[in-house]
């Protein structure tokens, strides 16, 4: 869809309101707040497509930091736009109250597209909004209800991504499985599969090329992030290749583990790190040329 309307002389850009949970933003600032890397890469890289189509792609961060030191809303700005960060006080259920009041008010006035972040935190004002907006695109990284023991949370969360999936007029998803998964619930003509993107880490070239032309894999070990086709990927392509390596962070449950683990084992050039904080993943990061997300 072309994204510049033009109307009686006048020319009007199409805008993107991006809603995340995403946090990289914040840390940024110098507060403490939980960040995941691959899903930082995969956000950043579809507000930059829609930005790159010509899109006015303005960003809603509603991070849930651990500290409750900042009260005043901040706008910062990266190469996809401007980017709003609200206000974060409080304890967590009144920043829950707060992050989906914002979410709903913003979203309500909204004349463009929402592309919704998958965050069960915001899935109150996502569902309410999807049922009622014509242009409401849904971002999907995985299934909350299938990584939930408690069988109330789970049947409760089921619920609600059933109605986001439903409603949804587009869905962007990290899988073909996913993707699957959402045809099955919904009849959405526009579900596609956005495995991810590489970047090419320049925090520290004389690191990069010391190294060799390095890999990192930073997200949850699951078969919807894709992490087992990557791994099988590099074994046919470089396991020979001692100078090259694939570097893995992150957890999942004790079946994909153990898989990942049985998958891997033999050879020195796959290195698995587990859980890593974000100071030790920049120190990673630094080793690798390549990105996989």
């Amino acid at each position: 869809m072309d994204p510049i309307v033009r109307g009686r002389g006048l020319v009007f850009m199409k805008k993107i309101m991006y809603i995340t949970y995403l946090s990289k933003p914040v840390s940024q600032l110098g507060f403490d707040c939980v960040t995941s890397p691959a899903s930082e890469y995969k956000s950043q890289y579809i507000r930059y497509c829609y930005k790159l189509k010509g899109y006015d792609v303005t960003t809603f961060c509603i991070p849930f930091i651990k500290t409750s030191s900042f009260s005043n809303s901040v706008v910062t700005s990266d190469e996809c736009g401007k980017i709003y960060i609200p206000i974060g006080i409080g304890k967590l259920y009144l920043r829950l109250l707060i992050a989906n009041f914002i979410f709903f008010i913003k979203g309500v006035f909204n004349s463009g597209e929402i592309v919704f972040y998958n965050s069960p935190q915001l899935y109150f004002a996502a569902c309410i909004l999807s049922m009622f907006k014509k242009k409401f695109t849904l971002q999907l990284e995985e299934l909350y209800s299938e990584k939930t023991k408690n069988s109330f949370l789970k049947w409760m969360i089921s619920l609600f991504e059933s109605c986001l999936i439903r409603n949804s007029n587009k869905i962007i998803t990290c899988s073909y499985s996913l993707q699957d998964k959402c045809k099955t619930i919904s009849n959405c003509s526009e579900i596609i599969c956005v495995h991810g993107a590489y970047f090419l880490n320049s925090s520290d070239s004389d690191a990069i090329y010391s190294k060799g032309k390095n890999f990192v894999f930073s997200g949850s070990i699951d078969k919807e992030r894709g992490v087992f086709p990557i791994v099988s990927w590099f074994i046919n392509n470089f396991s020979n290749d001692k100078s090259i390596e694939l570097h893995i962070t992150g957890t999942g449950s004790n079946f994909f583990l153990k898989k990942l683990k049985s998958l891997i084992c033999g050879y020195s050039n796959i290195y698995y790190h587990g859980l890593l904080s974000e100071s030790e993943l920049k120190k990673l990061y630094s080793k690798c040329k390549y990105g996989l997300v």
